[in-house]
């Protein structure tokens, strides 16, 4: 008779627990990126976002944005999608993407502009 009481309290602390769990799994936010980015003029920015978040750079008057894709939680592979963010009377276009390991050496990349393009793994949330 003394194993019921036992599994009830059992029972009620998964029941209290488990919504918190989920919670704190839920509202964690992306971690975040360090992207170097280095244009044909050789002028290299440092910007930070968040894992597919958006940080952009302008190239001769014009707005082009990367996103950040982490294949794995350590950030060793990650895919930069280049976009060329267009106008008021042009749509927003992917130009291409590429395939870096995290914080290695920066990767060219096949676009017009053409980019240098490195990232990292940030240290905290988003930024």
């Amino acid at each position: 008779m003394r194993a019921f009481p036992a599994i009830v309290l059992l029972a009620g602390l998964v029941v209290f627990v488990s919504p918190l769990a989920a919670t704190d799994q839920n509202s964690s936010p992306s971690p975040s990126v360090s992207l170097s980015i280095t244009p044909p003029d050789g002028h290299t920015t440092q910007l930070m976002t968040h894992e597919s978040g958006l940080a952009t750079v302008t190239v001769g008057g014009r707005e082009y944005g990367f996103r950040p894709t982490m294949h794995d939680d350590l950030g060793s592979r990650m895919t930069i999608t280049i976009f060329d963010l267009g106008s008021k009377t042009e749509p927003v276009r992917e130009i291409g993407e590429v395939d870096v390991k995290g914080g290695a050496a920066p990767v060219a990349s096949k676009t017009t502009p053409a980019f240098n393009v490195r990232a990292a793994k940030g240290s905290g949330g988003t930024t």
